[in-house]
């Protein structure tokens, strides 16, 4: 699963049947969708996604705020040209 915090529309594919990533499943599988941003969401709020992972142990804001600076880093190089 693909999710931006922008935003953006989030995107789902099959790697093992579509490693170039031609079909968003999105649409077409829901429930799969819903459950992995449930702990997409779940990971996010602990801090951590592996078992027994500290958590950063930082304020929700301060991450939100660096993921968005992080994005505007991103853009501003995805947006120079060539």
């Amino acid at each position: 699963m693909i999710a931006d915090t922008r935003g953006v529309a989030h995107e789902l594919y099959d790697l093992a049947r579509d490693p170039m990533e031609t079909t968003n499943l999105m649409d077409t599988e829901p429930h799969q969708a819903l459950r992995l941003q449930a702990l997409m969401d779940t990971y996010f709020l602990q801090g951590h996604s592996r078992p027994g992972a500290a958590a950063e142990g930082r304020p929700v804001e301060d991450i939100l705020a660096e993921r968005e600076f992080n994005n505007t880093l991103v853009d501003q190089i995805m947006s120079r040209p060539e």
